[in-house]
């Protein structure tokens, strides 16, 4: 018979299709939201010690998570890029109530980050793209 101390540290080895389901739900997740905590939320039975460890042990899983990572990151910058570009639908409200009416709200300081990161600069008059002919900049 044995004692029950050698049998505490004996792992089960979890089923691979779980596995790879979970690892699937995971990143599915995570390319969406950028935000592994949700990540292992969707994938019910891991928490982020789980990812850590699929990252060190499983090179697929690693690559396919730098690859999520990318997604977020890109969904993330456009969905800013189009904050600061086309703006956001914002309600009207007066005196505290909604009146119906909405009006696009632009962030031209999300607009100057942008173009700081990208090493740009927005020149006096808003204009970019200084080297293209004034009939075909945008405004």
């Amino acid at each position: 018979m044995t004692s029950p101390d050698s049998q505490s540290h004996t792992r089960v080895s979890p089923d691979p299709e779980a596995v790879a389901a979970r690892k699937e739900a995971f990143l599915i997740v995570f390319s969406k939201t950028g935000n592994v905590w949700r990540g292992t939320l969707a994938a019910e039975g891991i928490n982020q010690r789980s990812v850590r460890r699929w990252r060190e042990e499983d090179e697929q899983f690693a690559q396919d998570y730098i690859d999520a990572k990318k997604q977020a990151n890109l969904r993330l910058v456009n969905s800013v890029r189009e904050w600061a570009e086309e703006g956001i639908d914002e309600v009207l409200v007066y005196q505290g109530t909604p009146t119906g009416h909405k009006v696009k709200k632009r962030s031209e300081r999300m607009m100057d980050s942008i173009l700081e990161v990208e090493g740009l600069k927005r020149p006096i008059g808003g204009h970019v793209d200084d080297d293209v002919p004034p009939d075909y900049r945008y405004l």
